[in-house]
């Protein structure tokens, strides 16, 4: 048997490896081909309405995936193109097949530097290891694989003895693709440019302009043309702090990806965690950790590859695995603390690294099959676990679900109190929104609650949630004081308590906040229905004309026609035009 494998390997071809890798992706990803829609798949895919006409000129200006600090037209280009209404199978294929051919290239460029059977085995690790999950399940995540497969496409070509000058111009193309698709292309970019520094000189000037001109077209479209500049997000507790108190995590963050990367155990979304202050367990000991590897990878060099012929790959991959870590370190604030689909192309370094050196301990023909059946056997593991937590995937409620267990903040829990609204499981929900008022209080779960009272039934409760959201902050950095909502439910429930004056109040203070028709429509429709409960027919007929199209609604033109006849008004009736 050892003989049969050993010749396998010798004789690996590029059409061999390609066929394993597509085989072994479809087995391992084959559960998760039948996934819902899940998390923020809710929002921006499902309910996101301007995704489902596709508008190539839309798709570059303001709009759900190009704000807060983010820019991705290719993404919604992506999406738009793939919409099929509640059907995900072929998101999550085509999301698949981006993966299988990310990792073919990952494979091609590793036989590069490694042999071919280490190469596939490195590669095997790249496409199903449990951390690239997120990547490949998460629907909306697809904007990370797609731009490393236009960045690593770029990387190849440039691995090429001979370059074109047409090819040139494609490398700039691809690399300003992989940059709408996603801001991990710039690192994808800085890597390349690296790349050809150590191996490639003779193009490094036409590289170097080439990828400036691409950085200086997506500067012009994202900052000149659509107005798409960074923000600060004070809801997020990480953009909360400062650039010093930011630092105190890097540690962490990195002691975090190495323990995901070797034990991928307890994998969790939603991570909001932070280090305020430096001790012992969540400072020293990670530090201590970094500068091990660090140490170690230093002195392994020096022993081992120092003016070697393997010096320039070891290095190279160790500066890609570095700048990977140290592009999601928090130096400049993210949405997360950390990610698991933030490995994605880090990952690539570290096994590239892993590779150069055991290409120098499997040299020794004695050893390699130990080596290799090592290598089987993990691929093996990991491979369990991916297929494990692909189920996790299933919809927001088995995810959350699970995931909570080994996570929990103020988002996550006000997150998986508002998918159990939608199966109308109010009773676990209200538990979940009160988990999150209890560790950090704001305007988003102070309403979630009152929402799920009112929808309980317990109007006074409700009520008191609401006059506590309008009161407290909203942390979302918008032109609003406050949610269209809250000012909409609470002079909702104050009307429907017989309290108009109040009613009034608060439905004004909504219109003097919100003037854009899309949000005034059940404000304006509030206000004249607390002008009728004040005898003030004449004042709610105008408040009544302020509606957009009323002659199309009957209940309106009712309304209207009562008012005109100064008739008392069955609140009930008009109420359930307000969502």
């Amino acid at each position: 048997m050892f003989s049969s494998i050993e010749k396998f390997f010798d004789s690996l071809t590029t059409s061999k490896a390609i066929g394993i890798l597509v085989i072994v992706g479809i087995i391992v990803y084959l559960n998760a081909l039948f996934n819902n829609f899940a998390w923020d798949d809710i929002a921006y895919i499902v309910e996101n309405v301007q995704l489902h006409n596709f508008n190539i000129l839309q798709s570059f200006q303001i709009n759900l995936f190009n704000n807060s600090g983010q820019y991705r037209p290719l993404s919604v280009i992506y999406f738009s193109i793939l919409y099929t209404s509640d059907t995900t199978f072929f998101y999550h294929l085509i999301q698949l097949a981006l993966h299988i051919t990310n990792t073919i290239f990952v494979f091609i460029f590793f036989r590069k530097y490694l042999k071919s059977g280490l190469a596939l085995l490195l590669s095997l690790i790249f496409l199903i290891h449990p951390v690239q999950v997120e990547s490949v399940s998460y629907i909306s995540a697809a904007g990370g694989v797609l731009s490393f497969f236009f960045g690593m496409l770029g990387i190849l070509i440039l691995s090429k003895k001979h370059i074109k000058s047409s090819e040139i111009f494609l490398i700039a193309l691809l690399f300003l693709l992989s940059l709408l698709s996603k801001e991990s292309g710039l690192l994808l970019g800085i890597v390349a440019i690296i790349f050809v520094y150590l191996f490639n000189k003779n193009y490094l000037s036409k590289t170097l302009i080439s990828y400036a001109s691409s950085l200086v077209i997506y500067l012009v479209i994202r900052f000149g043309l659509a107005g798409v500049y960074f923000e600060s997000r004070p809801l997020i507790p990480i953009d909360r702090l400062d650039l010093v108190h930011r630092l105190f995590n890097i540690p962490e963050i990195w002691n975090y990806y190495f323990k995901a990367l070797i034990f991928p155990i307890n994998l969790s979304i939603y991570q909001q965690w932070l280090i305020t202050s430096i001790n012992l367990r969540q400072f020293y000991i990670p530090l201590f950790i970094m500068i091990i590897f660090l140490v170690t990878t230093f002195v392994v060099f020096l022993k081992f590859f120092r003016n070697k012929e393997d010096e320039k790959p070891f290095l190279f991959f160790f500066v890609w695995a570095i700048l990977g870590f140290g592009f999601y370190s928090q130096i400049f604030p993210l949405d997360m603390t950390v990610a698991d689909r933030w490995m994605y192309a880090p990952l690539v370094g570290v096994l590239g690294l892993i590779g150069v050196i055991l290409k120098r301990v499997v040299s020794n023909k004695n050893i390699s099959l130990p080596v290799v059946l090592s290598c089987i056997f993990i691929i093996i593991l990991l491979s369990s676990r991916t297929i494990v937590r692909n189920l996790d995937w299933y919809d927001s409620i088995t995810l959350f679900s699970h995931d909570i267990k080994y996570q929990t903040n103020f988002l996550m829990e006000n997150d998986y109190a508002q998918y159990l609204l939608r199966v109308k499981n109010y009773k676990e929900a209200i538990i979940h929104e009160k988990k999150s008022i209890a560790l950090f209080s704001y305007e988003q779960n102070l309403l979630g609650l009152g929402n799920l009272y009112e929808l309980s039934g317990n109007n006074i409760e409700a009520t008191r949630y609401y006059e506590l959201a309008i009161k407290s902050n909203s942390y979302i950095p918008w032109k609003y004081k406050h949610i269209v909502f809250t000012y909409i439910r609470l002079s909702k429930m104050l009307l429907k308590q017989g309290k108009p004056e109040e009613s009034l109040k608060v439905a004004k203070q909504g219109l003097e906040d919100y003037t854009d028709p899309q949000y005034t429509q059940s404000l304006w429709l509030l206000v004249a229905l607390s002008q009728s409960k004040l005898n003030d027919y004449s004042g709610a007929i105008i408040s009544l004309q302020n509606i957009q199209n009323i002659n199309s609604n009957k209940l309106l033109v009712e309304l209207y026609n009562k008012l005109n006849n100064k008739e008392q008004i069955e609140l009930d009736n008009y109420l359930k035009l307000i969502p």
